[in-house]
Order: C-alpha cells, then structure tokens, then sequence
C-alpha cells in the first residue's frame, strides 16, 4: 500500500482525495497547511505529497523545496495542486524540485493519471461488477458514476452523505427504481 499525504486548506479537497483514492491502494493523510504537512511527511514518510499551491502556513512550492532537500525525503514524489489562474510552468515546477503538477478543480482519472506508476500500478485488471443491465462494468466506470452523483448534489455535502442518499442519486443516474426497505 502506498502512503499518500494531501495537504491543502479546502476540507472539501482533502475529503476528495480521501475518497477518489478509496480502493486504489493509497493510505491517505490529510495536513491542513504547510506547517502540518512538512511535519506529518517527516514523522510519517509518505511516498507522494499532493500539496496545494496556495495555503497558509508554507505554500506546495516551499514544503516541496523544504522536503526535497531533506535526504530522507528527497524521492518522494510531490505533485503540486493549482487553480486554473495559475501559470503553473516547469520551471516553476523545477525550482522547487516538484514533479509534477495537477489543476484543481480535478477528476478521479486526472487525479489517477498524475500519480507516478509505481503507485497504481496499470498491468493489473481491473476488477468487473454486472450493472443493473446485466452488462460488466469496471471500477473505472462506478467512479465514473460515483463522482457525477457527487457532482451533481455537491462536493459541500459529501462528508455528511448517508449511503441511502447516494444509492438514490445512483439510481436516479441510472434510471433504476429505488428498493424501499
């Protein structure tokens, strides 16, 4: 399992991350700022940083220059989250010893695609499910509908969604009647 920490100031990232990875393989972490991030990566070690580029307390710029000259720390994978307003180049990305980088807002396979491979490694198959048309889906394709449901009601809410709201919204998506229970 792969240690990813996340460190951005919106709860409402940290809780996405937390839940886009779900089932991916990732032990997730979340650190509210800067200061908290570089702490918790030093005492825990994770094997890639998410790091928001605007955040109190040490931006993703200086946490990634500040943990990348750090020996124990110096291969860690920091990818480095940003709004659409910001030019994010590679030499930004360069000088503070980033590797990659990722737009927010973001989806599950951008998020997914950006992470290096090692940590989600694509030669395994993808498990199947049947869908409520007898055809099988792939776990790509229940994210797919997971996030358009979350989508569709809010990122806001999704901390306090009860599962039978989110069965409702799925069946609403696929045009399933709900079972009263």
């Amino acid at each position: 399992m792969q240690k990813l920490l996340v460190a951005d100031d919106s709860p409402t990232i940290l809780r996405a991350v937390e839940l886009a990875l779900k089932g991916h393989d990732y032990e997730v972490k979340k650190a509210l700022n800067g200061q908290e991030a570089f702490s918790l990566a030093r005492e825990w070690r994770p094997d890639v940083i998410l790091a928001d580029t605007n955040m109190p307390e040490g931006d993703g710029f200086s946490l990634s220059l500040n943990l990348k000259n750090l020996r124990e720390l110096k291969n860690t994978y920091v990818i480095l989250l940003h709004s659409s307003s910001e030019n994010m180049t590679q030499e930004k990305l360069k000088s503070c010893l980033a590797d990659d980088s990722l737009m927010k807002p973001f989806n599950v396979s951008s998020l997914i695609e950006v992470l290096p491979k090692k940590a989600h490694e694509e030669d395994s198959p993808s498990p199947q499910v049947l869908s409520p048309q007898g055809r099988g889906w792939h776990y790509s394709d229940i994210e797919k509908v997971a996030l358009e449901v979350i989508e569709r009601i809010g990122w806001e809410v999704v901390p306090r969604l009860s599962e039978k709201i989110i069965r409702e919204e799925l069946n609403k998506i696929l045009k399933k009647p709900t079972a009263s229970k």
